[in-house]
């Protein structure tokens, strides 16, 4: 998290959101994009969210959580939403001239995922292709009321998302972003190949219990195309493998694996392996912006220092993480 929102997240906040949703026993499980904790309330395990204003205005998160309930409704593999003790769903504590923005869900079942051990556990990988494509299907059928703002285009909103925090001095890299994504606007944007997704289905985004995912955290959701879905999964699960010939190899398995799960619920998405590049190198156009916005880069640790160096190199050279030959 910034430092200057950390600062405003005082103990007085946490009491307070804590208080208007009832919840006791809470630990600190993540604080990255948001602050989130997990806790009890009434027996039951839960995941308390708080989110602060710079980063997603009131009416982004009840657009997140409309279509959220809409997929617990519909039997998504999702975590549902629950009310506060006054019956509102998102819940506000001010602070200074800015508001943190809290929200409850029930717990994942199961338990985290560690990619880098069950990286080969074939009957995990398809279930997550399994479920992505149950939130695909179900989504097709969903449209927001006229009350509930519509979540962004993702590839739109990169110039208000992502873009203020480029190192615009680095024209190089600049200019290879701006390829990437000049690309990706000329996808068509057809009903089989775009909509609402969650856009960050990484391990760290769900529980397994062993047949089953339980997916949480819907904060980045956003209108884009089917396939990022399965690129990201992809790109986190061969991140912290240095080898390319190694990586190459499991890629092909993972993939093949998750895409028999997703295609027992969903048809391929049309262009799936000649979109997929792209969307791999947007999550790294992505996520060198995010670093630039979170990290002190005077004072970079020795592995966030190799995680910049990797993405760059892949920015610089306009490949993705991982090439998939058929």
């Amino acid at each position: 998290m910034e430092i200057n929102i950390d600062q405003l997240f005082t103990d007085e906040v946490l009491t307070e959101g804590v208080r208007k949703f009832g919840v006791s026993e809470i630990q600190k499980v993540g604080d990255f994009e948001n602050y989130v904790y997990a806790g009890t309330r009434s027996g039951q395990q839960v995941f308390l969210r708080f989110t602060h204003s710079s980063h997603r205005e009131h009416e982004e998160i009840a657009s997140e959580l409309d279509w959220l309930m809409f997929l617990s409704r519909k039997g998504a593999p999702v975590c549902p939403v629950l009310p506060a003790v006054s019956g509102r769903m998102i819940e506000s504590v001010a602070v200074k001239d800015s508001t943190f923005y809290v929200t409850l869900f029930e717990k994942a079942k199961g338990e985290p995922v560690k990619i880098k051990k069950q990286l080969e556990d074939s009957r995990l990988v398809t279930a997550w292709g399994r479920a992505t494509a149950q939130m695909h299907v179900l989504t097709r059928q969903y449209k927001p009321p006229s009350h509930i703002r519509k979540r962004a285009d993702l590839v739109e909103s990169f110039e208000t998302q992502f873009a203020p925090y480029l190192p615009h001095e680095d024209k190089q890299i600049v200019w290879q972003i701006r390829r990437t994504i000049d690309s990706l606007k000329q996808i068509p944007k057809t009903r089989d190949r775009y909509q609402l997704i969650h856009t960050d289905l990484h391990s760290g985004n769900f529980y397994y219990d062993g047949n089953a995912i339980q997916i949480f955290d819907f904060d980045d959701a956003a209108y884009h195309f089917l396939t990022a879905d399965i690129a990201i999964p992809l790109y986190y699960s061969m991140l912290h493998i240095k080898d390319e010939t190694i990586r190459a190899e499991k890629a092909r398995r993972f993939l093949g694996r998750f895409m028999k799960g997703y295609t027992e619920y969903a048809s391929m998405p049309p262009q799936l392996f000649k979109d997929l590049p792209s969307m791999l190198q947007f999550r790294d156009c992505e996520l060198y912006a995010v670093v630039h916005k979170k990290w002190d880069m005077q004072n970079l640790t020795e592995k966030q220092q190799t995680f910049v160096d990797g993405i760059r190199s892949r920015l610089e050279s306009g490949r993705p993480i991982v090439s998939i030959q058929l």
